[in-house]
C-alpha cells in the first residue's frame, strides 16, 4: 500500500541536502542566545520560501518571563555578547576555565550579568547539591557553588542561598558513556538549559559548566588550598523580548493538514537542527515528486511548524485558530546521528496513551521496513511522552508520532557538533517520515481500510506480549479496547459525507459509497473498525483464558515462577467517594507545568501534592489532566492510569486535582468546587 511512496522517497531525498540544512541552522543555533534563535527561524524561513512552501510565517510569541500557556512560563529573552571564568587565587600558570567564544554552550541559559570588571568570588564545592539538606551548615552566600549535577535544583538551592553563581563539571548523558574510551567527555561541556529557572527572579545568578578534566582539576584545587577564587565575567542580557515560531505549508486540496514538528531553539547540531533540517528536505522531496508527477496531488496539505521545545507550542494550542484542521503528525528530534553505528540506534514514541491511534502501527511498520533495507538498524518503541508531540493530545486531535535517535552519547554536549552528522542516517529516518507523512496526506477508504488490518496485526502482537509477561487479566483486557479506539481513528481519514438516497444521487456520488456494501465510505469504515475491534476483544479472551490454564498447570507442576505484581485498587473508602464526587476539566489545552506559580504556591504545592516544579508535570498528571474531559470522575482516570501501569495513589491524585482547582488549572464538579 506504501511501497510506491517508500521507493519514490528513496530516489528523491537527499541526505546530503538534509546535512546542508543542518549546517546553515546550526551556524546560528550554536551560539546558544535568543538573539541568535531569532537568525535561526529567519534561516527555516528563508528555506522554506527556496522551496516554494506556501504561507510562511514567523510568529512572535512574548518572550518576557512572565506569560505563561498552561503553567509554561515564556521565557525572558536573553542573548550572550560574551563570557569568561578564570582561577586567580591561587595563581596558575594556565588560570582559564572557560571561554564562550571557544565553548558557546558552557554558558548556562538564562544566566545573570556580571558588572563589566566580572565578579571574584570564592567557590564552595557542596555534593548532592540538589538537595537542600546538602547546603546544611554551609555558607555559600556571595561565592560560586560548584555542584555535581544538572537540573533547576541545583540553581535554585544555590541561588536561593546567595550565591552568585554556579558551576557545574556533571556530565549527564542520553546515551552509554560505558561505549565511548575512557576519557571520551574529558573535554566535554555539559550544554543546562533549566539549571538556572528561566522566569523573572531576583534569585537568579550565572552559571558555568566546566568540563570533567576542568572540573577535576579545580576540585584537586580545592584540596590543596583552602581558598580558591574565580573571576566570572559574564556580558548577558535579558530583556522583555520575543519567541519564535516558524511555519509553512505545502497545500493540499482541502483544509485539512498533516503537521512536522521539531524545536529551533538549542545549540546542538543533531538535538536539534538536523530534526528541523530534515523536515524541510522531506516537505521538498515530497514536493517534488508530485510536481513530477511520481506522487498524485496531495490530497492534505503538509504544515511544518517549529519553535521554542514545548514552550512554543504550548503559545501555538492557545492561539492557532486551525487546530481542527491537523488531523495526524511526526516529530523529528534528533535524527542526523549513523544508524549503521553499533552504538547507535532509532527510537519510536507512540502518541500520547490518552489518545490511541493507528499512527503506532504505521510508524512501527515504517521503521521495520527500513530494517529491511538497512540489516544494521536497531530500533526500539516506548510510550508517548512529553516532547514537540502535543497536537496529539485529545483536546487537539492530531497524533503523532515521534522519530529520533537516542540515546545518544552527543547529547547535550558541546560534542554535538555538525561533524557527527550522518547524511545516511537522515535519509533513512527521512525516507520514513516522508512515507509517513505523503501516505496520510492522500490517504482515502482504501488506505483506511489497510491501514486498519495493520493495526489489528499491531494489536494482537501488544496482546501476545502482554501474554507472554504474564500481565494481570484486567489489562490484557485493556489493552484491547485500548486497540480498538486505534482501529476505529483510522475514520478519521475517510472524508464525512451526507446523502440522500434518491437513484439521481446514488449515481451521481456513487464514488462515495463502498462498492459491496453501498455504505458511504466512512461508515463501513466505521462497522468494519468495529467488527475488527470486537474480533480482537475475542482474542484478548482466548489468551486470557489460555494464560489462566497454563497458570493452573504451572503451579500443578510446580513450576509458577515469583507472581507478576500489580496494581493495588483497594483504596479507604472515603478517598473513593472523594474520587467520585470530582469530576475534573482542565482549562487549556497542552502540557502542563508549575513555573507560574509564585514562591507561596509551589510552598503550597509541595506541602498538599508531594510535588515540584521542574520540565513539566509528571507523566502520571499528564494522562491524568487529558482524561479530565468534564465527564469522567477522578475514580474514572486513577482506574484507568493503574491500567496503564502508572502507580499513582487515589489520594495523591484527589489532592492534586484540588491544589489545581484552587489554582486554575482544572474545575471541579463536585467537591473541589
Amino acid at each position: 500500500m506504501y511501497e510506491a511512496i517508500w521507493q519514490a522517497a528513496k530516489a528523491e531525498l537527499s541526505g546530503e541536502r538534509a546535512r546542508e540544512f543542518t549546517a546553515r541552522l546550526w551556524e546560528h543555533a550554536r551560539w546558544n542566545s535568543f538573539d541568535r534563535m531569532q537568525q535561526t527561524a529567519a534561516e527555516i524561513a528563508a528555506i522554506m520560501r527556496e522551496i516554494g512552501l506556501a504561507d510562511v510565517e514567523v510568529i512572535e510569541y512574548p518572550a518576557d518571563g512572565t506569560t505563561s500557556f498552561g503553567g509554561w512560563v515564556m521565557p525572558e529573552a536573553w542573548d550572550v555578547e560574551d563570557a569568561t571564568l578564570e582561577i586567580v587565587d591561587p595563581p596558575q600558570s594556565s588560570s582559564i576555565l572557560f571561554s564562550y567564544r571557544s565553548c558557546p554552550m558552557g554558558i548556562f541559559m538564562y544566566s545573570a550579568p556580571t558588572p563589566p570588571e566580572g565578579v571574584v568570588a570564592e567557590v564552595v564545592a557542596i555534593e548532592n547539591a540538589g538537595k537542600a539538606e546538602s547546603y546544611e551548615g554551609r555558607d555559600v552566600a556571595g561565592k560560586i557553588v560548584l555542584v555535581d549535577g544538572v537540573g533547576l535544583e541545583y540553581g535554585l538551592n544555590a541561588f536561593e542561598r546567595g550565591a552568585v553563581g554556579v558551576v557545574s563539571d556533571a556530565m549527564k548523558l542520553a546515551g552509554s558513556p560505558q561505549e565511548k574510551a575512557p576519557g571520551h567527555f574529558d573535554n566535554a561541556a555539559q550544554w543546562q538549559n533549566y539549571t538556572v529557572p528561566p522566569w523573572k527572579t531576583q534569585k537568579k545568578g550565572f552559571g558555568f559548566a566546566l568540563t570533567p578534566a576542568d572540573g577535576r582539576r579545580l576540585r584537586e584545587l580545592l584540596k590543596a588550598h583552602p581558598v580558591v577564587k574565580l573571576r566570572a565575567v559574564v556580558n548577558t542580557r535579558r530583556y522583555c523580548g520575543v519567541l519564535p515560531l516558524v511555519t509553512g505549508l505545502l497545500p493540499g486540496e482541502t483544509s485539512e493538514e498533516v503537521a512536522i514538528t521539531g524545536h529551533l531553539c538549542e545549540p546542538g547540531a543533531n538535538d536539534n537542527n538536523s530534526g528541523c533540517a530534515l523536515g524541510l528536505e522531506v516537505v521538498r522531496a515530497i514536493k517534488a515528486l508530485c510536481e513530477q508527477g511520481k506522487l498524485p496531488k496531495l490530497a492534505r496539505g503538509i504544515r511544518i511548524v517549529y519553535s521554542f521545545e514545548v514552550r512554543g507550542y504550548q503559545a501555538f494550542l492557545a492561539n492557532w485558530p486551525h487546530l481542527r484542521r491537523l488531523v495526524a503528525g511526526i516529530n523529528l528530534d534528533m535524527v542526523g546521528g549513523d544508524l549503521s553505528d553499533a552504538r547507535s540506534r532509532a527510537t519510536l514514541l507512540y502518541n500520547w496513551a490518552a489518545l490511541p491511534a493507528a499512527t503506532d502501527a504505521l510508524g512501527l511498520e515504517l521503521l521495520r521496513r527500513l530494517g529491511r533495507d538497512d540489516p544494521l538498524l536497531r530500533f526500539r518503541t516506548e510510550e508517548g511522552a512529553l516532547v514537540d508531540n502535543l497536537f496529539g493530545e485529545p483536546s487537539v486531535g492530531a497524533p503523532m508520532c515521534v522519530l529520533g535517535c537516542w540515546p545518544d552519547a552527543h547529547y547535550h554536549t558541546s560534542l554535538d557538533t555538525i561533524e557527527h552528522i550522518s547524511p545516511r542516517g537522515l535519509a533513512h529516518i527521512g525516507r520514513v517520515a516522508a512515507t509517513y507523512c505523503a501516505f496520510l496526506a492522500n490517504a482515502g477508504f482504501r488506505e483506511a481500510a489497510w491501514l486498519a488490518q495493520l493495526t489489528l496485526a499491531f494489536a494482537k502482537e501488544q496482546v501476545l506480549q502482554a501474554v507472554q509477561r504474564g500481565e494481570a487479566a484486567e489489562r490484557i483486557e485493556h489493552l484491547a479496547a485500548k486497540n480498538a479506539e486505534r482501529l476505529k481513528w483510522v475514520a478519521r481519514l475517510v472524508p464525512a459525507r451526507s446523502l440522500s438516497a434518491t437513484r439521481e444521487n446514488l449515481e451521481k456520488h456513487k464514488d462515495w459509497l463502498c462498492s459491496w456494501s453501498r455504505l458511504l465510505e466512512k461508515e463501513e469504515i466505521l462497522q468494519r473498525a468495529e467488527t475488527l475491534g470486537e474480533r480482537l476483544a475475542a482474542f484478548a479472551r482466548r489468551e486470557v483464558k489460555a494464560l489462566r490454564a497454563d497458570k493452573r498447570y504451572a503451579k500443578q507442576a510446580g513450576l509458577e515462577g515469583k507472581p507478576q505484581s500489580r496494581a493495588a485498587y483497594r483504596v479507604p473508602r472515603a478517598e473513593e467517594e472523594r474520587a467520585g464526587r470530582l469530576v475534573p476539566l482542565r482549562t487549556s489545552r497542552g502540557s502542563i507545568c508549575f513555573e507560574s506559580l509564585d514562591e507561596a504556591g509551589l510552598k503550597e504545592l509541595k506541602a498538599k501534592t508531594g510535588l515540584t516544579v521542574g520540565w513539566g508535570a509528571p507523566h502520571w498528571l499528564h494522562l491524568a489532566l487529558f482524561r479530565a474531559n468534564g465527564k469522567r470522575t477522578a475514580l474514572d482516570v486513577w482506574q484507568w492510569l493503574q491500567l496503564e501501569g502508572q502507580g499513582i495513589g487515589l489520594g495523591q491524585l484527589n489532592d492534586t486535582l484540588e491544589f489545581l482547582a484552587a489554582h486554575g488549572f482544572v474545575k471541579l464538579a463536585g467537591g473541589g468546587g
